[in-house]
C-alpha cells in the first residue's frame, strides 16, 4: 500500500512521515523534494500462522509512504498539476492530509 501526505507548508507532514516510518527527514528545514519511507505492518494472525505451518519466511505486509513537498504557489490556478507532484499523487493508494 502506497500512502501519499500531503498539506500546507509548516503543517507537520515531514513529523508524521518520521513518525509512521521511524526516520529521521529534517523537519526544520523547506525540502524542495520528496521523502520516501516504508514501515512494516505488525500482525499477530500472521505469527499465529507462521508458528503452526512453520513456512521457510514470513512477510509481512508493508506500507509505503511519500512525503511531499508543499504544492507551489499558485499550483491548480495559474499553474497546471504535473510533473512528479502529479504522478506520486495518482500512484497513491490513499491521500493523508494534514
Amino acid at each position: 500500500m502506497e500512502i501519499t501526505i500531503i498539506g500546507l507548508p509548516q503543517s507537520g507532514k515531514t513529523t508524521i512521515f518520521n513518525a509512521a516510518t521511524r526516520g529521521s527527514a529534517q523537519v526544520a528545514t523547506f525540502a524542495n523534494r520528496m521523502n520516501l519511507g516504508a514501515a512494516k505492518v505488525p500482525d499477530d494472525r500472521l505469527d499465529v500462522l507462521n508458528g503452526i505451518f512453520n513456512p521457510k519466511r514470513k512477510v509481512n505486509a508493508e506500507v509505503t509512504y511519500a512525503d511531499l513537498p508543499a504544492a507551489p504557489e499558485g499550483l491548480g490556478k495559474t499553474q497546471s498539476i504535473g510533473g512528479e507532484y502529479l504522478n506520486t499523487l495518482q500512484r497513491a493508494d490513499a491521500i493523508l492530509m494534514v
